[in-house]
């Protein structure tokens, strides 16, 4: 399903929203959506040229975009796209924020592409190839007890809203080694690597997971939502990523106790 040509393909797609980001970083604010979230004319114009090579390149796929919404396809592919995960640190000029780019054949997901563009970061899975952080191998962390673990965390305010999801939370923070605070989609690239241990995330949304799942298991780990259902095709959900099947079994049950 992915030969030379595709993998190829995700490359480009992925310089192209970077120029386009790259020209923007540290330059402009953003606005509110409908939906209260930020957005600036980087998120439109990274996701529109995304949208414009795919037109030319590969016009029976479909896609999903966070800024321009759905266009239906006769492939079975569909091309996931969230121009820049992470609009609020990229408003502070903080290299936090990354491009996700995720494509499914059939509702499973097969390629994805986190790609940072102002620290030259970049993360590729491949669904039966592997994993690679700038071409070379990437591999998640061998750790297998909490307590020895790294903990990230985009951000605790939608979960301190909701007192069942912050309990669960502060459960698993309160045995891991460390916690780090921000990240985005550039902290699953980091988990993917082998440097943050476990993510837990809350109301997560397709854009920001699917380009993500190939990257974490062909890395050798797992993505699932809190009680390790597949979050391929979900609108959205809450989010688990771990490096090891025991990490990630520790968190889920800590996340599910009553």
């Amino acid at each position: 399903m992915i030969d030379e040509k595709l993998k190829s393909l995700a490359h480009q797609l992925a310089d192209a929203s970077g120029a386009v980001i790259k020209k923007y970083f540290r330059k402009v604010g953003s606005e509110d959506k409908a939906d209260a979230t930020l957005v600036t004319i980087a998120d439109r114009e990274a996701e529109w040229v995304i949208r414009e090579i795919l037109k030319h390149e590969r016009p029976g796929d479909a896609i999903w975009g966070e800024e321009y919404g759905e266009q239906a396809g006769t492939s079975g592919y569909r091309w996931i796209l969230d121009p820049i995960d992470g609009t609020l640190p990229f408003t502070a000029g903080r290299p936090s924020f990354a491009t996700i780019i995720g494509l499914e054949f059939n509702g499973r997901n097969i390629l994805g592409v986190v790609d940072q563009p102002i620290t030259n970061d970049r993360w590729l899975g491949i669904m039966g190839q592997g994993a690679w952080h700038n071409g070379a191998p990437a591999e998640c962390s061998k750790k297998e007890k909490l307590s020895d673990a790294l903990l990230a965390c985009t951000t605790i305010e939608r979960m301190i809203k909701n007192d069942n999801e912050w309990a669960a939370f502060n459960r698993i923070r309160s045995v891991t080694k460390n916690v780090l605070y921000g990240g985005d989609a550039f902290g699953y690239g980091c988990l993917a690597s082998g440097w943050i241990d476990v993510i837990v995330e809350s109301g997560l949304k397709l854009h920001d997971y699917a380009g993500l799942t190939p990257i974490i298991e062909f890395a050798g780990g797992i993505i699932t939502d809190w009680q390790g259902n597949s979050l391929a095709g979900r609108e959205k959900s809450n989010v688990l990523a771990a490096g090891t099947p025991a990490l990630h079994q520790a968190a889920m049950e800590l996340l599910n106790r009553v």
